[in-house]
């Protein structure tokens, strides 16, 4: 079930405080994926 960013309450945090939040999603992702864990539209 999909979460919203209301209900995370991402949308109270300042710009900086959700760019450093994008920064530690996006430090969590492995450095290989397989492709069927990527969604279509983010395939080339």
């Amino acid at each position: 079930m999909p979460v919203s960013i209301e209900a995370l309450g991402i949308d109270r945090l300042s710009v900086r405080e959700r760019l450093e939040l994008i920064k530690h999603f996006w430090d969590s992702l492995p450095d290989q994926v397989n492709p069927d864990e990527v969604p279509a539209w983010h395939l080339p």
